[in-house]
């Protein structure tokens, strides 16, 4: 066996049973199988440019996992979105909406919190309701390279810590 062919994405064939997360239909095992939306994920706030006016902002921590459901990293893109509770998918005006390209390997891995094993993506220009309302209710969805598309959503504080 080559040395290219011991790290790179080899054909999956023979591969021990993954741990009970989504497979992975690629011939690269370490494919980005699922995702989720860490707990860790909050509103902060920051105060752009040294000013004195501190603003909102999401820090939206984001885990992608292999078939086995261990801590991977992936090429692809995030799109986000920030609604308040209570809003139906129909009725979005007041939701926020960002997306965020990690196709590039080095901005990929500048995104990427070695300590949380997370991609954390600091989302700024928050919608005014975010500091009157207690909590909001954050979607991701990852597209990976290939098309494949994965969702997480979770209900997070509003008021920023």
């Amino acid at each position: 066996m080559s040395v290219a062919m011991l790290g790179g994405c080899v054909e999956s064939r023979g591969f021990h049973e993954g741990r009970g997360a989504a497979s992975v239909e690629t011939d690269c095992p370490f494919d980005a199988a699922d995702m989720r939306l860490h707990p860790l994920s909050r509103i902060v706030w920051t105060t752009p440019g040294g000013g004195d006016a501190a603003e909102p902002a999401l820090d939206a921590h984001i885990e992608i996992v292999d078939a086995w459901g261990d801590t991977a990293k992936a090429l692809g893109v995030f799109r986000l979105e920030l609604r308040r509770t209570g809003l139906r998918e129909g009725d979005l005006s007041d939701a926020v909406r960002w997306e965020v390209d990690l196709r590039d390997p080095s901005t990929n891995s500048a995104k990427f919190d070695r300590v949380t094993q997370t991609y954390l993506l600091r989302l700024a220009d928050l919608p005014a309701w975010v500091s009157n309302d207690p909590y909001a209710v954050l979607n991701a969805t990852f597209v990976r390279l290939d098309g494949v598309s994965m969702n997480s959503t979770l209900r997070i504080s509003a008021r920023a810590n």
